[in-house]
């Protein structure tokens, strides 16, 4: 290193050598990075007889290529560590601002319209208080950074999850689903006809918003038997089809409306079980099918839904699409009284075997 720097003054050297201690300071990498730069320079001045100006320029390039380095920490070569924390430091302080997830009038008074009274609102519906204040600041804080487009309502979230389950999402990264569930969970995905994900690539994503207990119902949902709960099961009423056919509209008679509006519906109404029945087609240009609900004993509707089965006592059935979760009335619409994989988590009912999936399907999924 002498013989690089011969010729120059002392104060010279001091500033050289200065820079050299400052880089050392900062990173190991550097600091052999810095050695590697002395000895090409040397061996520069060897095989092409450089001065001690060209090589003092040759030093001066490799030390702006370093400067960056120097400027932002002790992050070594690569900057991709640095860039990471500078995004991350900035998605905590400006995702109040940028999102849908931020708190409504966090720690502010407003006016409540029902009273009139001032009060404080510190997030979305903010009536139930399940978790302690704590938990649910650092929840809110850690969604705001992992997944700010998203709103969580607190009053439902708190009646889904547990805060230890809260808690373990935080400490984790992810919360915690048993691995039943994520074997329902990638049964469910794999066969979905509008949707094609990886379901180990879906999970990470998804395990970072929803409680266990939110994906059941939301997986139970797209099985036979919350398609019963959502949209009730159509039984067919053949004799008014003749006798309305034609009558009314060109939309009828020429076949444009669905047959579905012929028949009767089995569904839930508001948490009653109903059957809605086809009354006939308005007389006017619109012809539009007229209904009327009737309320059913759930004890009647096995002979109502052919292939409906309670698995104990007859209940109604549509308690399973409330909330905060009514689990109480387990049914089956498949033979055998077989439910759905997602359903027998729900309802706590012996669990059957799920085909497992292909090792590395599907790979050519996001």
């Amino acid at each position: 290193m002498c013989i690089l720097f011969e010729g120059y003054s002392w104060f010279g050297r001091v500033v050289i050598f200065s820079i050299f201690y400052m880089m050392t300071q900062i990173s190991i990498s550097i600091y052999v990075g810095f050695l590697v730069l002395v000895l090409v320079v040397y061996k520069m001045r060897l095989l092409h007889n450089l001065g001690s100006g060209s090589a003092l320029v040759v030093f001066g390039i490799f030390l702006f290529a370093f400067l960056p380095y120097l400027l932002h920490g002790k992050e070594g070569f690569g900057t991709a560590n640095d860039e990471n924390t500078s995004q991350f430091k900035e998605a905590e302080e400006s995702a109040g601002e940028l999102s849908y997830q931020k708190t409504s009038l966090f720690d502010q008074e407003y006016i409540d319209p029902d009273d009139g009274k001032p009060k404080v609102k510190r997030f979305v519906n903010d009536t139930i208080r399940i978790w302690s204040q704590q938990t649910i600041d650092d929840f809110l804080n850690w969604q705001l950074r992992h997944n700010p487009d998203i709103v969580f309502d607190m009053d439902i979230v708190q009646q889904q999850a547990t805060e230890e389950e809260a808690k373990g999402l935080l400490r984790d990264g992810r919360w915690p689903w048993k691995d039943r569930t994520k074997d329902v969970y990638a049964d469910v995905l794999s066969r979905n006809h509008y949707i094609k994900r990886d379901p180990k690539k879906a999970m990470r994503s998804d395990q970072t918003i929803y409680n266990e207990q939110a994906m059941l119902h939301l997986l139970g949902m797209n099985e036979d038997e919350g398609q019963f709960l959502l949209f009730g099961k159509r039984t067919r009423n053949e004799g008014e089809i003749s006798d309305y056919n034609g009558r009314g509209t060109y939309g009828i008679s020429s076949g444009l409306v669905h047959p579905d509006v012929y028949s009767n519906s089995i569904r839930c109404n508001k948490g009653k079980l109903q059957m809605q029945k086809f009354k006939g087609f308005n007389q006017g240009i619109s012809g539009q099918a007229m209904y009327e609900n009737e309320d059913i004993d759930p004890k009647d509707l096995p002979q109502l839904y052919n292939g409906f089965q309670f698995i104990n006592e007859p209940c109604n059935p549509c308690v399973g699409a409330e909330f905060p979760y009514n689990n109480t009335c387990p049914f089956s619409i498949k033979p055998n009284k077989k439910v759905s994989p997602a359903w027998e988590e729900i309802w706590g009912m012996y669990p059957s075997a799920i085909s497992k999936l292909p090792d590395g399907w599907p790979f050519w999924l996001n």
